[in-house]
């Protein structure tokens, strides 16, 4: 295996609050899961047979996002998110990683927590978990 065509790891959370138009970079994230792509199955075992029968199926949970990032209080993002929050309002939302070959994720989201993680030494963090409320579309993102 050529490491050279392996792909890189870094990536940023961006947020649309104009309904996918333009799309800004979450200053200072720290750290973001991204959505769960796992498919859904049934276990449909009948009765009589002599092993486990699991098959998929077609629904897809939306499942959330966590993130963390350093807060800047004049940062128009970081405000746009805490107005987000503080209005139940959704956004579109996408996971880019910086690495142009590699697909990311865009999807409707909304804040369902917010809140502010204080350590000594540190500089302010956010804690933010973002409910997902779309399908996450995995897509080349530019």
């Amino acid at each position: 295996m050529a490491v050279a065509t392996t792909a890189e790891s870094q990536y940023q959370l961006k947020v649309s609050i104009d309904n996918g138009q333009n799309y800004k970079k979450i200053e200072h994230l720290q750290k973001a899961d991204p959505p769960n792509n796992e498919k859904e199955t049934d276990e449909i075992t009948a009765t009589d047979d002599t092993s486990e029968i699991i098959v998929p199926v077609n629904f897809t949970k939306t499942g959330e996002l966590n993130f963390e990032y350093v807060l800047d209080p004049s940062d128009l993002v970081h405000i746009s998110l805490q107005t987000l929050f503080d209005t139940n309002g959704k956004a579109k939302w996408q996971l880019k990683f910086d690495d142009p070959k590699v697909k990311g994720y865009e999807f409707e989201g909304m804040l369902k927590k917010l809140v502010e993680k204080p350590e000594k030494g540190k500089k302010l963090r956010m804690e933010a978990v973002l409910l997902i409320t779309s399908k996450a579309t995995k897509k080349l993102i530019t």
